[in-house]
């Protein structure tokens, strides 16, 4: 009898101790992490987020689920994780132009980079690429600049507000070109309006279109890199092709909720870098021509941080505008 009740007695007293465990110590995640891209599919985003998802939902054991939530030059899905409760659950895999672009572009921005986000890691930067229909006349830059002053062309970008959209207006400002922006949804898009003629030339990310280069698809003229591409060696930067001051990166952070818990950060980040680490993962991402970064919630908080103002001053000197 008395050995029955003490059994009864430590049961209840363990299932006490178990209900009397604070929240923080619960596992995390408790349920589907959602990873907003924050726009359409088959873009440089879209695709490096699947991939890190993948290896995160295993890392996490539990599934991270891609969103695209697309509109406003990545306003709309970016936005919608600086409301989302700040309890890790919830991230966005943003972009330069969401991030520090795009705020400066419009009269009553959503939110303040700045302070609406908890950087979680920089996940790559990427060198943007320009390029020309292959059926246009022209095999370098100067060839280019040259046939904007005796006609105007049509510039493609992946949509106003972009890096990519800025990349072009820098363009403009440092040789006197005349071209008209056509922006478009996506870098997908994009592309295949350069492919089919409807626009001359574009400035995008590489990432998602390395095979229509290596095809010839598309024809590289020059790269925003400091140094040539390890994925595109024979592509020459802008400086190499007689336009210097055109040094510019795409970079693409994944950033939760302000006031998420920094355990929950450090966890998420955790998940991120190993994912990274994997050789196989990072072939595939350095051969589409971005780097893998891997950064820490600190470091990527700081790298954000540095590059608001600069973009925020190329969009004033430029003037550019969402179309």
């Amino acid at each position: 009898m008395t050995t029955t009740m003490t059994r009864r007695g430590i049961a209840l007293s363990a299932t006490a101790l178990l209900a009397a465990r604070p929240a923080a110590a619960q596992a995390f995640p408790d349920r589907p992490v959602r990873l907003i891209v924050p726009f359409a599919p088959g873009g440089p985003a879209d695709v490096q987020a699947r991939l890190l998802a993948a290896g995160m939902s295993e890392r996490l054991r539990q599934s991270v689920v891609v969103e695209n939530r697309s509109g406003a030059g990545g306003i709309v899905g970016t936005d919608a994780v600086a409301k989302a409760p700040p309890d890790g659950h919830t991230l966005v895999f943003s972009s330069t132009g969401a991030v520090a672009i795009t705020i400066h572009m419009v009269a009553n921005p959503p939110y303040d980079p700045a302070r609406a986000f908890a950087p979680v890691s920089m996940i790559t930067r990427v060198p943007i690429l320009l390029m020309t229909n292959p059926r246009l006349p022209v095999r370098t830059l100067q060839e280019l600049v040259a046939v904007s002053k005796t006609r105007p062309l049509n510039f493609g970008s992946s949509g106003p507000g972009s890096s990519v959209h800025l990349a072009g207006e820098l363009l403009r400002m440092r040789t006197g070109m005349q071209f008209t922006h056509v922006p478009y949804r996506g870098a997908a898009p994009a592309t295949m309006a350069v492919v089919q003629g409807e626009v001359d030339f574009a400035l995008l990310d590489p990432t998602a279109l390395i095979e229509q280069v290596r095809s010839g698809a598309v024809r590289p003229i020059a790269v925003t890199s400091a140094g040539r591409s390890p994925a595109m060696p024979e592509v020459p930067t802008f400086a190499e092709a007689g336009v210097p001051g055109i040094e510019l990166e795409n970079w693409y952070p994944v950033l939760a909720p302000a006031g998420t818990p920094p355990d929950r950060l450090q966890a998420l980040f955790g998940a991120i870098r190993g994912t990274l680490e994997q050789p196989a993962l990072r072939d595939q991402i350095t051969n589409s021509g971005a780097a893998v970064v891997a950064s820490t919630p600190e470091e990527t908080a700081a790298y954000i941080q540095a590059e608001i103002p600069k973009w925020a001053e190329l969009v004033r000197s430029s003037g550019a505008r969402m179309d």
